[in-house]
């Protein structure tokens, strides 16, 4: 059986500055195919990716890119009768974590690796360049951001980076499983950290960098209707501050907790439940961003919030310190009186973030608080042509609250609008 997917993903924005009062846009567009051949297993997947960035920081600045996303083959076998196959995978590009990973790295690496599982165990290595396809640069390490400069060897930060990660899934009791798991991160580097904009270059810098962290994960509907999902992490991990002009060690905890409240069954096709997500947020990025590290993005966070879909598509905070609590609405049309091969998912979501600040270039106060960001709106058509074909088409939109606190900086968008279209064939 082979599977071609394709998906086009665009956003449009507005984004209020001190300087300029500047749209953005931005539009990822993806193919994948995937398929088996006896015991083998492959897939292969390319992006090609404009846009323009306005995020508050610097002017808008068009930008294009395009890379070889995935390419993975798997062989699965069975060792001995009555046991669970075993599947090893071989893999260059960006390979997604299976399984519980879902929740951990969310920078895999550009580069190649194995992945390795048998009855409740995974093992997971690579080694490759840090960050989205090596180039891809956030805002806070570019103010003077110009086409020259994304082209410059001395703006990009990508060290060459090795990952081991291993994990068990237990289902201990019914409708409950339990994930628990260690990941172990190492960078090599052989010069200072060099940068766009302000920090040129870290004194010091130079040699390496690793982070360790040991995670748990908790997913049980096994008491009423109430889906409780979580997730906690410690570890440590090692930050540049601009203080002490000095490398030093953080320890990191955080923990997120989440889930759905509600039938999970249909009644005449619809169905409506609560929703929530609630985080710590992460002790060593409270403490980077009051010390205005320069490399606070260094954490390499195995931690994401505990739900597939954390936030909407329009607003992609960043993840530990966000917390929100709405409403999701399912209908499912071949369950309606008249059948129609079509779900449709809304989600209607209340959202508030803790404040990681006030920051300014000397430091500033690790304490957070929780601040109103607004409300999003998220939903999402899927057609069921038949059994092949599979059209999906999501919306999104993001109206922040009218005031800039609970912002980083005190940059408020506007607002914020996504759209996706994807269509999946099967044969």
């Amino acid at each position: 059986m082979t599977k071609l997917s394709f998906s086009s993903w665009n956003q449009q924005g507005w984004v209020f500055s001190p300087d300029s009062n500047q749209p953005n846009f931005t539009t990822w567009n993806t193919a994948s195919v995937a398929g088996t051949w006896g015991l083998f297993q492959w897939e292969g997947e390319a992006l090609a990716a404009s846009g323009a960035d306005a995020r508050g920081f610097f002017s808008p600045n068009p930008w294009i890119d395009a890379d070889l996303y995935t390419l993975a083959l798997s062989y699965s076998t069975v060792l001995y009768p009555d046991s669970q196959p075993l599947l090893i995978s071989a893999f260059i590009g960006r390979k997604i974590f299976s399984e519980a990973s879902l929740w951990l790295l969310n920078q895999p690496l550009d580069g190649g690796g194995l992945e390795f599982s048998q009855d409740t165990w995974n093992f997971h290595l690579e080694a490759g360049w840090d960050g989205f396809l090596s180039k891809q640069i956030s805002r806070m390490q570019m103010t003077n951001a110009d086409l020259t400069d994304r082209t410059s060897s001395t703006v990009w930060f990508a060290p060459p980076r090795s990952v081991f990660s291993a994990w068990q899934n237990i289902q201990f009791v019914q409708n409950s499983e339990f994930w628990a798991g260690v990941l172990v991160v190492h960078d090599f580097r052989d010069s200072g950290i060099v940068k766009g904009g302000d920090v040129n270059y870290i004194p010091g810098a130079s040699g390496t960098y690793g982070g360790k962290y040991y995670w748990a994960r908790w997913d049980s509907r096994s008491f009423l209707d109430f889906d409780l999902k979580g997730i906690w992490e410690m570890g440590n991990t090692l930050l540049y501050q601009l203080n002490d002009s000095k490398y030093e060690n953080f320890p990191v905890q955080a923990w997120s907790i989440g889930g759905d409240l509600g039938s999970s069954d249909f009644w005449e096709g619809m169905r409506l439940r609560g929703i929530f997500r609630y985080s710590s947020g992460d002790s060593s990025e409270r403490l980077a961003y009051a010390e205005a590290s320069p490399t606070w993005g260094n954490v390499t966070h195995l931690f994401r919030p505990p739900d597939a879909d954390p936030y909407s598509i329009a607003f992609p905070a960043e993840p530990g310190n966000l917390q929100w609590y709405g409403l999701v609405f399912d209908l499912k049309g071949s369950q309606l009186p008249i059948h129609i091969p079509l779900l449709l998912n809304i989600k209607l979501r209340s959202l508030w973030r803790s404040l990681l600040g006030p920051v300014d270039a000397t430091g500033g106060n690790p304490q957070s608080q929780d601040y109103y960001l607004g409300w999003s709106w998220d939903q999402a058509f899927t057609w069921i042509l038949d059994e092949h074909w599979e059209l999906r088409w999501d919306q999104a939109a993001f109206f922040p609250n009218s005031s800039a606190q609970g912002y980083w900086m005190g940059q408020a968008p506007a607002w914020v609008a996504a759209s996706e279209f994807s269509f999946h064939w099967t044969w």
